[in-house]
């Protein structure tokens, strides 16, 4: 698919600031932390339990709509690299083609085991939920990225500015066009913008719909990493 960077007048379309996605999406998020509630607590007590130094949620800065910076919430999975190692695995090399990926394992970092269980079936991603209750994000949308990967498209691909602003006029999601796609980390950062701009310019109910579907199964199929 070509990248047009050049048009920065490209149609939105409505259903990323309707008011009924807005209650739907409120109401649909309660609804799953009520229903998944046993999981949420049963992880966190396990996750103090193994690491009862760290805190249970893991809050990161993340750019929102509009690039306006939020604290994006996941169950923490990681611990620092000079910890005693009994309930950790070897680090994970995650050198994807993608800037917006690169930061998943640092150096200074390890991923647990339980953290890893739960990363596989995106158990960590759950707390995201009371964002999307709080209104940071959308069940669905683009991904959430920190600023510094951000800046690293702005350098790398400066013809991309147009098609940021772009992305960026509708709020990052739980899930959405990339996170579902089963070629995710062979995507260029380019690509990956381009198919969030194409879901932001035709998302509807309909497709909101399918993507959750397609997100269910990549859950329940152990996807994650």
């Amino acid at each position: 698919m070509g990248l047009n960077t050049k048009n920065k007048d490209l149609p939105i379309s409505p259903w990323n600031t309707s008011k009924f996605r807005r209650i739907l999406e409120a109401v649909f998020a309660g609804f799953l932390i009520l229903l998944l509630s046993p999981i949420i607590i049963l992880v966190g007590i396990i996750n103090k339990v193994l690491h009862p130094k760290y805190p249970i949620i893991y809050k990161q800065a993340r750019l929102g709509k509009d690039e306006e910076p939020f604290e994006c919430y996941k169950f923490r999975t990681m611990i620092d690299n000079h910890n005693n190692g009994k309930q950790m695995v070897p680090e994970t090399q995650l050198e994807f083609a993608s800037v917006f990926e690169k930061s998943k394992v640092t150096n200074c970092k390890k991923i647990t085991r339980f953290g890893a269980l739960i990363r596989k079936y995106y158990i960590d991603e759950l707390p995201q939920l009371y964002n999307v209750l709080k209104g940071d994000m959308s069940l669905i949308g683009p991904r959430p990225n920190l600023k510094y990967q951000i800046d690293d498209i702005r350098e790398s691909h400066p013809e991309c500015e147009n098609l940021l602003k772009i992305r960026y006029s509708a709020k990052p999601g739980l899930t959405g066009p990339w996170q579902v796609a089963p070629d995710k980390f062979e995507l260029s950062d380019k690509e990956i913008i381009q198919r969030d701009i194409e879901y932001i310019r035709k998302a509807k109910l309909s497709t909101d719909l399918e993507l959750t579907w397609m997100t269910i199964l990549k859950v329940l199929g152990g996807a994650g990493q």
